[in-house]
């Protein structure tokens, strides 16, 4: 009889230990998800921005990503398709996060945050105030590569 106890009592603690684990890989999935989407948004403002005003010659993008692969050799997910996908991602969703849609004058005057030296701001996104459909719809964006 005692050897059954023992054997529910652990039983019990695999569980709970198990779905501590489980839950707790998923948030952090969901995190790196957000930093993730955060980067892709970031980089698609500033290729939406350069691209759509103009600055750039028509095959910037894919220049772009030569370079990268270059400077990074072995970086996968920033082919000249995923970064165009990046720029299309942000301009799907540039209203939601800066509460407007995004006009000529915004391009014009560079909405997102670019410091000296082209340095692009990787802010949070404030997912906070997105309904809980949007937000799901938002986290689970991932066909960039």
């Amino acid at each position: 009889m005692e050897q059954k106890q023992i054997t529910a009592t652990y039983a019990e603690a695999v569980k709970a230990i198990k779905e501590a684990i489980l839950e707790s890989r998923y948030r952090a999935a969901r995190l790196v998800n957000k930093e993730v989407l955060a980067l892709y948004y970031a980089i698609g403002g500033y290729i939406s921005v350069q691209s759509r005003a103009a600055r750039w010659g028509s095959n910037a993008i894919g220049t772009i990503s030569e370079l990268l692969q270059q400077e990074l050799p072995g970086l996968r997910g920033f082919s000249e398709t995923s970064i165009k996908r990046m720029r299309i991602f942000y301009e799907a969703w540039c209203s939601m996060f800066e509460n407007r849609p995004l006009s000529a004058d915004d391009l014009q005057n560079s909405i997102i945050p670019v410091g000296d030296k082209g340095h692009i701001e990787i802010r949070p996104l404030t997912t906070d105030e997105l309904p809980p459909e949007t937000l799901d719809a938002f986290l689970n964006h991932g066909d960039f590569c």
